[in-house]
């Protein structure tokens, strides 16, 4: 933006309109690694402002004047004449490097549309008067024109048979590669690799679009294009740079590897699970705010760790609010298997990030007489607490989790929950943790 401001202020001082100045500064950029990041950066801005400028244009139009029979009439001549010069000026052009008639005709009529620039000048000239009311009128109406003539004219170009250029054109030479893996949490950690990999090189990494796990890299004239889709991920690129790409790969899982042996014999999860309920948890509104008196159970049916899960997960599912039942009851199974959720003094967190929500819920069920969940001080659970979330939303899952430690600490608290008449009556006692916001 910096450079944009200054070439402008720099032609704007030597007699030229601002915007030749920043049209140089984003051509400069445009061809350059980091063009995709500027985009991304500055595209809040760009939504911003260009509406903006559209809207603001559109009020400087004289309604009498643009209805005016001289100024329709000019205005459809000038639009003519318009489209006839931009198809002159870039059709040429293309005749001289390699495109026929066709192609030329094709490029000069793709390029007819006057847009931003056209008013931006018209706009000048009108301020400092050397255009009146009628011409800026009849040149706002150009415009229109050639916007709206410009789609079917591009049509009936691209329908005349035969092809554009005097050689045959090679074929595009990208190609793909996927890889599949057993669970979508290694391919996030594959694909999270790879970017840190990517971005040490010197690629500029862009992430396209996060709900679908679309991301690029360039570097010079090299463009990677990564996609995440739920246990795979797949690469595109050209042919040759599609070798590079597949020794980052497996230089990547080989570390990967390496580094999760390492994790094996350095770490115990069952140990560090023992210091999980911490009692200086920080408890925010948002987590409180999850439980909710609809989402509660107090006479759990269930007889077995899985019987207790799809339980929980069904009273999700009664609410009509899930994007997939069993995609959430399977990942939370499958979250199950790794360690068991089932912690001390009678307390149980099910969890898992899944696809089959798009919020952050929770759900409390009750067992008095307690059910084995595998817990650590080996004591059955008799409390429930079930927390999903979408697996692209980091929110309060985290959060969550910690703060639990913090919630049940309290022995007898925990037995009043046991022991409550109503869902509302486990709200009320939960909610008392306000002033615990502090923290």
């Amino acid at each position: 933006m910096g450079i944009a401001f200054i070439l402008a202020g720099i032609l704007e001082k030597q007699g030229l309109a601002l915007i030749i100045g920043a049209y140089i500064a984003g051509l400069s950029l445009s061809k350059t690694d980091i063009a995709p990041v500027i985009q991304e950066r500055i595209r809040g801005l760009y939504e911003f402002f260009v509406p903006m400028f559209f809207a603001i244009m559109g009020m400087m139009v004289n309604v009498r004047e643009i209805i005016n029979p001289h100024v329709l009439i000019f205005g459809g001549v000038y639009a003519v004449a318009a489209i006839l010069a931009k198809s002159l000026g870039g059709g040429i052009p293309a005749l001289l490097l390699g495109f026929n008639s066709k192609g030329a005709l094709r490029i000069g009529t793709g390029m007819s549309p006057r847009g931003e620039g056209a008013l931006i000048t018209c706009g000048i000239g009108l301020a400092i008067g050397v255009l009146d009311n009628q011409f800026f009128s009849a040149a706002v109406f150009m415009i229109f024109l050639t916007i709206v003539a410009a789609p079917p004219l591009l049509g009936a170009m691209l329908k005349i048979k035969g092809q554009g250029t005097r050689k045959p054109v090679k074929n595009d030479d990208s190609v793909h590669e996927t890889w599949k893996f057993e669970t979508a949490e290694i391919a996030d950690l594959v694909v999270t690799n790879i970017l840190g990999e990517l971005r040490s090189e010197g690629f500029f990494v862009q992430t396209m679009n996060i709900d679908e796990g679309v991301s690029q890299a360039r570097k010079d004239d090299i463009v990677i294009v990564i996609t995440e889709e739920k246990k795979s991920i797949t690469i595109s690129t050209t042919k040759t740079d599609m070798p590079f790409v597949k020794n980052e790969v497996y230089e990547v899982i080989l570390e990967l590897s390496h580094n999760i042996e390492k994790l094996k014999t350095s770490s115990n999860p069952a140990e560090m699970k023992k210091d999980l309920f911490d009692t200086d948890a920080r408890t925010t509104k948002n987590i409180l705010a999850l439980f909710d008196s609809h989402y509660i159970k107090l006479d759990m049916k269930g007889e077995t760790k899985e019987e207790i899960i799809t339980e929980l997960v069904d009273i999700l599912a009664e609410k009509g609010n899930l994007l997939d039942r069993d995609l959430i009851l399977s990942d939370v199974l499958e979250r199950e298997k790794t360690m068991s959720t089932g912690m001390e003094h009678g307390i149980a967190l099910p969890h898992a990030k899944t696809d089959g929500i798009d919020h952050n819920a929770v759900v409390v069920g009750i067992k008095k007489e307690g059910v084995n969940f595998e817990s650590m001080d080996g004591l059955p659970s008799r409390i429930f607490v079930l927390i999903v979330s979408p697996k692209k939303d980091s929110g309060l899952y985290m959060q969550f989790l910690a703060a639990v430690g913090s919630i049940l600490r309290d022995e007898s608290e925990r037995i009043q929950i046991i022991n409550a008449a109503k869902p509302q009556d486990i709200v009320d006692i939960i909610k008392k943790y306000d002033h615990l916001l502090h923290k």
